[in-house]
């Protein structure tokens, strides 16, 4: 008897999903609840660290989604939103940072088939579905290098394991900002990746 680990599954669709447009605006996104323990700042702090890796007129292109649930009644989430909109005014980013809070199923995934590529900052996460999903829209992810995505991002065939810092996920993010063809095989491996984990 031999065992094997299932993991929890994603929709993947036999279309290949839409092209990496090097048109317009770059967009960076991230999923993931406004909460604390979910490292939204690791994100922020990137995109501050972008600034220097890049020329200005691309990073004048790169815009940051952070998009996820949002519950006001909860008062740990209202401060951590007024936290990050403080450090995103302090860092000079206000015009190239977005807040997405409670986006639709339908509006979470036109982000994702705009995205250059997603990001995800959680650290020491049990499993996580938005690097899968990522993949499975066709787009790399870089993550952090712990828990789940260790099993199911690929470093450097499907996206970028990195340790939870800004100067480390800026690195990561220039090849994939800077160049489309990375990107675009990037998450075309991951489309397969998880086109295959659904084939037992």
């Amino acid at each position: 008897f031999r065992s094997r680990v299932i993991y929890p599954g994603v929709p993947v669709s036999d279309v290949p999903p839409s092209a990496i447009s090097d048109d317009g605006l770059l967009e960076v996104l991230s999923v993931a609840r406004f909460d604390p323990h979910k490292n939204l700042e690791l994100a922020i702090d990137s995109l501050a660290a972008l600034r220097t890796r890049i020329t200005p007129a691309v990073f004048a292109r790169v815009r940051l989604i952070l998009a996820g649930h949002y519950d006001s009644e909860l008062r740990e989430s209202v401060s951590l939103v007024d936290g990050l909109v403080r450090r995103i005014a302090e860092l000079g980013l206000t015009g190239q940072v977005t807040l997405a809070f409670s986006p639709s199923e339908e509006l979470r995934l036109a982000m994702l088939a705009r995205a250059r590529c997603v990001i995800y900052t959680p650290k020491a996460e049990h499993f996580g579905y938005v690097p899968v999903e990522a993949m499975a829209s066709g787009r790399p992810v870089v993550a952090v290098n712990q828990g789940g995505p260790l099993e199911t991002v690929v470093d450097g065939k499907t996206g970028f394991l990195r340790d939870p810092d800004p100067e480390a996920f800026a690195d990561a993010l220039v090849p994939l900002l800077t160049r489309v063809e990375t990107a675009s095989t990037l998450g075309g491996a991951g489309y397969v990746r998880d086109r295959k984990s659904t084939r037992l």
